[in-house]
């Protein structure tokens, strides 16, 4: 069942299917679970079966439901380094960024309030750091209670022995790092993503590996789990070795990235990771048009 979210409501979000569009009551992530049960639920349990079960959150704005509003209350969380950092000696464009957490009233006033009157812009900076993972942290903990109802059902109905659970993002996320929140930048803190595998026939439990792997890895891997060929055009590689526990010798040592959107004032991008270094390179400035 395709389903598309198409606002940033995380309460009563309108989702998109071939019925059309409709408006479904409670927070996303409990909604967006509550479907994939109801669809286990449904399935032929004669079948083998795949769910893609993809979560809004953590998105901005970081609206957790009620049940987690006052989590963390009171806890103030330690802050990055860099979180009030002048870009002395860094690229120049970082300070095009609208995406800083000194400017994250601009986004969240409405919700947040307004920092204690009189705060230096430091203080203000600092005030809006501890609002900013207090709401990112209750949206998460929604997203993880979600994924232990739809664990849980697995174990329940016998399925966790021969069932293939990836849990995954489309990019990390910078939580303060060089000021900084949201995504794009080829920084460490949103180039590395989660991912998490479990497997029992296969993976065995604690097994981590430093190999560098892609999103393009998935198709490929499940692919093969699943007995199933991998077309000869298909980028990527099956992550079956690496969850084996071995690296083949032939495995890449290098990664490519790029960035090709102009928002938020963060400019189009490109390089490449190797396992201990790191070349990134800057179209220009924010706005120029590159084809």
């Amino acid at each position: 069942q395709s389903l598309l979210l198409t606002s940033y409501r995380y309460r009563d979000p309108v989702l998109v299917s071939k019925q059309g569009k409709q408006v479904r009551r409670g927070h996303v992530s409990d909604v967006i679970a509550d479907l994939a049960l109801a669809w286990l639920d449904r399935r032929d349990p004669q079948r083998p079966f795949l769910l893609c079960l993809h979560d809004k959150a953590t998105h901005m704005p970081w609206q957790s439901a009620e049940r987690f509003g006052s989590r963390f209350a009171g806890h103030a969380f330690p802050e990055p380094p860099t979180l009030l950092d002048d870009y002395a000696g860094r690229a120049d464009v970082l300070r095009w960024s609208i995406c800083r957490v000194s400017q994250l009233n601009r986004w969240q006033k409405a919700l947040w309030g307004e920092p204690p009157g009189g705060s230096t812009p430091p203080q203000e900076t600092r005030w809006l750091y501890q609002q900013y993972v207090q709401h990112y942290l209750r949206t998460a903990a929604g997203l993880d209670e979600n994924i232990g109802r739809v664990l849980d059902y697995l174990d329940r109905h016998g399925l966790s022995g021969d069932t293939v659970v990836v849990y995954a993002s489309d990019q990390g996320f910078l939580l303060g790092e060089h000021g900084l929140f949201d995504k794009r930048w080829m920084f460490e803190e949103c180039l590395r993503l989660p991912l998490v595998v479990r497997y029992p026939p296969l993976a065995k439990a604690g097994t981590v590996s430093d190999a560098l792997v892609l999103n393009i890895d998935f198709a490929p891997t499940l692919l093969d789990l699943a007995g199933l060929p991998v077309p000869a055009d298909m980028q990527g590689r099956s992550l079956r070795p690496l969850l084996a526990g071995a690296v083949p010798a032939d495995w890449r040592r290098s990664i490519y990235y790029r960035y090709y959107s102009k928002e938020y004032g963060i400019p189009p991008q490109y390089g490449v990771r190797t396992e201990r270094h790191k070349l990134i390179h800057y179209l220009g400035p924010v706005g120029t048009d590159f084809g």
